[in-house]
């Protein structure tokens, strides 16, 4: 459900694009508008330099968490 309110919040505020899917007639597929596109390049950096700053406050595992999630990426 709180996917489905996110969503919604985004395609109201033109940051998503609803298609139909070309396969399942109960699917849609999800696009950036290009609103969407740019709030994303904004938004992106500072998403990230706040979890650069949360994170290193965790000391060393900071290091340790990154290297889990480079771990799980190759999963």
């Amino acid at each position: 459900m709180m996917v489905s309110d996110v969503v919604k919040t985004l395609l109201k505020k033109k940051y998503l694009e609803r298609h139909p899917h070309p396969h399942d007639a109960r699917a849609h597929s999800l696009s950036l508008t290009p609103i969407g596109k740019e709030r994303l390049r904004k938004c992106v950096p500072l998403v990230e330099a706040i979890d650069e700053k949360f994170f290193r406050s965790t000391g060393s595992t900071y290091e340790c968490f990154f290297d889990a999630l480079r771990i799980l990426a190759k999963i």
